[in-house]
């Protein structure tokens, strides 16, 4: 089958069902690589969050890195909301990179840090290729 113009978006999409142990350090709970076109990438991602400390902030953060190895921050921010002891979460996010390279691989990277301490599952990220 032929397509003009790659008309047809195929997602690039990454599941761990696993717990991994979040502190107050940036850890990586999920990645994802895609071919890099130069077009804009969508990036969903979520997670279940589980609190096991005390009350908790959560940052959130999404990179690029591609070869080289060069690293940009497509989105940062500290979510305001606050986690009681022993209760959870669910997180969704999604935001664009709008202005990839092209002709190199790109690893998409979900890291998280709380003020406390929790357990993220089910971390899914789904990354699109916007066609122009």
């Amino acid at each position: 089958m032929q397509v003009a113009n790659q008309a047809i978006t195929i997602p690039i999409d990454s599941f761990s069902s696993g717990k991994i142990d979040v502190g107050v350090a940036y850890t990586t709970i999920q990645t994802a690589v895609t071919p890099l076109v130069g077009s804009p990438i969508h990036i969903i991602f979520s997670a279940d969050i589980v609190n096991v400390g005390f009350d908790t902030l959560l940052g959130v953060r999404v990179r690029r890195t591609v070869p080289g190895p060069t690293t940009v921050t497509v989105y940062e921010s500290v979510h305001s909301k606050y986690v009681g002891p022993n209760s959870g979460l669910f997180l969704a996010l999604a935001v664009s990179d709008g202005s990839p390279p092209s002709g190199v691989n790109g690893t998409y990277t979900v890291d998280v840090y709380s003020y406390g301490l929790f357990d993220a599952y089910s971390r899914s990220l789904l990354l699109l290729t916007v066609k122009k």
